[in-house]
């Protein structure tokens, strides 16, 4: 029996120095991504809080901060200094932006412009953008979370491509294995819908052992490269990243792999259940900006600008068969938005005149705005961002502020 213990504890050490020295090498050789995500018993996912890492991809890398509360943000108070004017952002992956460095999120771009514009006040930005969130997790985020900053102002940042079919249960356009909250919509009023947490308690204990290490994220990532295996990955609740439908032809730096799920929120026609979900969207943002003028502060809409809507005909004839693009109007959620906007007495601003004029049919402007890798803002993108809301939002503060 002690032989047998002695080789196992042998077995057990050399297992650990493996695990350490991979650790070590892929630290060194600054190799794949730190784990920067948790899961959230309120929002379904949140930031881990205060950490720094690494993210990247073949064609990012960044440095990535979050502060105690759990956000991608400066460190910064509950309490709102008298000399501080504070807007939250609300958002998702495109607003968490993991693909820039710190000072390069149109969050953190947004603030240094306002701040050089010699308004009567210090603005603070806070994003709250969290990826994957749909417009009902920016809702839970502001109603749980942003209220306890005092805002003065809210920016809640709608990605069109994804948001509605994340808004909807019915729907779910991209699974989860997180758990998520939603929303339905009875007689017009919104229902919060039971949260229960299904994930196996195996799979919740691998995730949090593994998050301080760069090595699970890394071996999870690359097995996710190979088919069959991320199949396995798939079925079995490891990962929630829908395997890619081989059967689209497309090239291998395109993304997401689900192009045809995502362009049906530009359909000229709708079925049911998208009707459906863009009322309960529709809900939902008449709940931000409810929530937002409950605590004293203004509110935005702002349409972010996804790639199907500004992406060159070039660029997009490779990833959509010439069957789906003649069934799509991209100007279609544009349209329903500002009208909505209109109709609810909501300050809306759309993002995508303004990329559409700096790439037009170009796809390398495209490519300067838009990572080819990942689909997300660039460094460029996020500056063009965050100039464009600086310019709305400047006039507005001053004029809040004047005596």
């Amino acid at each position: 029996m002690t032989s047998i213990l002695a080789r196992l504890a042998l077995v057990i050490f050399g297992f650990l120095v493996a695990i350490g020295g991979a650790e070590l090498t892929l630290r060194l050789a600054e190799i794949g991504s730190d784990q920067m995500l948790s899961q959230d018993r309120e929002l379904g996912l949140r930031f881990i809080e205060s950490k720094s890492g690494l993210s990247q991809g073949s064609c990012f890398k960044a440095r990535v901060t979050t502060n105690s509360h759990g956000w991608r943000s400066p460190e910064t108070t509950w309490d709102k200094p008298d000399d501080v004017y504070r807007i939250l952002v609300l958002g998702d992956s495109l607003m968490a932006a993991l693909q820039v460095n710190d000072d390069e999120t149109s969050s953190a771009v947004m603030e240094a412009l306002l701040n050089r514009a010699n308004l009567p006040k210090r603005v603070e930005v806070i994003n709250l953008g969290v990826p994957s969130f749909g417009t009902d997790q920016e809702y839970l985020a502001l109603r749980e979370y942003g209220k306890k900053y005092k805002p003065d102002y809210v920016v809640l940042a709608f990605y069109a491509q994804n948001d509605v079919g994340n808004n909807s249960i019915a729907l779910r356009e991209r699974d989860v294995v997180y758990v998520k909250p939603y929303f339905a919509l009875e007689d017009n009023v919104l229902k919060e819908l039971p949260f229960p947490d299904p994930t196996p308690y195996w799979i919740e204990f691998v995730r949090r052992a593994g998050q301080p290490f760069r090595l699970y994220p890394w071996m999870r990532d690359t097995l996710m490269t190979i088919p069959f295996v991320h199949r396995i990955l798939y079925e079995t609740g490891i990962v929630g990243i829908v395997p890619r439908d081989t059967s689209q032809k497309m090239r291998p730096q395109n993304y997401p792999g689900n192009w045809v799920e995502q362009s049906k929120v530009f359909r000229k026609d709708y079925t049911a259940r998208w009707s459906a979900a863009w009322d309960l969207t529709k809900a939902l943002l008449r709940a931000a900006r409810a929530k937002a003028k409950d605590l004293g502060a203004g509110f935005l809409l702002v349409q972010i600008a996804s790639t199907i809507e500004v992406m060159p005909n070039t660029v997009l004839s490779q990833v959509l068969p010439e069957d789906v693009r003649s069934e799509l109007d991209p100007d279609k959620p544009m349209v329903l938005l500002r009208d909505f906007a209109a109709n609810e007495g909501i300050d809306f601003l759309s993002l995508v005149p303004t990329f559409r004029e700096r790439i037009g049919q170009d796809e390398a402007a495209f490519t300067k705005y838009y990572l080819p890798c990942d689909g997300h803002w660039s460094a460029a993108g996020n500056r063009l961002a965050a100039e464009t809301l600086a310019a709305y939002l400047e006039p507005i503060i001053e004029k809040s502020l004047a005596p």
